[in-house]
């Protein structure tokens, strides 16, 4: 779907013979617009609710890889202390 005012101009209408547009027709012509948008809104959070779900399991995977290379400074820094601050 591209700009509004665009698909709005190229709608093309019923007539009534007095009176201009058939006002039903033209809500139900607005009524497929919207819910085309509406599929295309839906469509599209759900693909930033599958990204940001992504982004969260990255975040808690490079939590633990943070996590573990702080354990396994800790435990080198301990056994440098119990070598008598010698280097390993």
């Amino acid at each position: 779907m591209g700009d509004i005012a665009s698909e709005l101009r190229e709608l093309k209408f019923r007539h009534r013979i007095f009176g201009g547009v058939d006002e039903d027709d033209v809500w139900v012509k607005l009524r497929t617009m919207q819910e085309g948008y509406r599929n295309i809104i839906e469509i599209t959070q759900e693909r930033c609710d599958a990204l940001l779900l992504e982004r969260e399991d990255e975040i808690l995977q490079l939590q633990d890889t943070i996590d573990e290379l702080r354990d396994r400074l800790q435990q080198y820094e301990r056994a440098e202390e119990n070598n008598g601050g010698e280097k390993i």
